[in-house]
Order: structure tokens, then C-alpha cells, then sequence
């Protein structure tokens, strides 16, 4: 059986792959541990006859604010596909005209 010598080139990328799993991971159990939370607290205002949707936007938020900042401070770009600006506008459009719609319903029926 013959072994192989690591170069410490390999060393490095095994370190920096290593680095970068860690960081993901605990990004995502951050960002979910956050949004995690914001479930509970939701359902304790709720109880108590606050509104509960303030909640779950700031939750959103601060976990998008995290895994941006995250991003950020590693200089990584995120991978989007290269259609999403097109999907995003035809799902936007559609939205709006049944929104639209809905509102316009109770006028059109008089």
C-alpha cells in the first residue's frame, strides 16, 4: 500500500473548504435559529392580541441581513440563475393583475 504526500498546497484548500463549510453551516443554523424563534415569539403576540406579522418581518429580515452580511465580509457573490430577473417580473405582473383584480371585483359587481 502505497501513500500519497499531501503537498502543502492541498493542505491550504483542505483548510479553506473546510473554513467555508463551517462558516455556511453555521450561517444557515444562525439564520434558522433566528427564524425559529420568531415562530415562538409570533405565537406568544398573537396570545396576546398583538399583531403578529411585525414579527415575522422583522424576522425575515434579520436573517436576510445575517446570511448578507456574511456574504459580505467573505467577498463571495451569491449564484443566481441567470432567468430569476425574468421569472421574478412575470411572477410580479401576475400578482399585481390579480390583486388588482380582486380590488376591482366589489366596483364591477355594482
Amino acid at each position: 500500500m502505497t501513500s500519497v504526500a499531501i503537498t502543502p498546497s492541498q493542505n491550504v484548500a483542505r483548510q479553506a473548504a473546510r473554513r467555508q463549510l463551517f462558516i455556511a453551516s453555521a450561517a444557515l443554523l444562525g439564520a434558522g435559529a433566528l427564524l425559529g424563534v420568531s415562530t415562538n415569539v409570533v405565537k406568544v403576540a398573537h396570545s396576546i392580541g398583538l399583531a403578529p406579522l411585525p414579527f415575522l418581518t422583522w424576522s425575515l429580515a434579520g436573517a436576510t441581513f445575517l446570511l448578507t452580511g456574511i456574504s459580505m465580509v467573505l467577498l463571495a457573490e451569491p449564484a443566481l440563475p441567470a432567468l430569476l430577473p425574468s421569472v421574478v417580473l412575470i411572477a410580479a405582473g401576475i400578482v399585481s393583475m390579480v390583486i388588482s383584480a380582486r380590488a376591482c371585483q366589489p366596483i364591477i359587481d355594482k
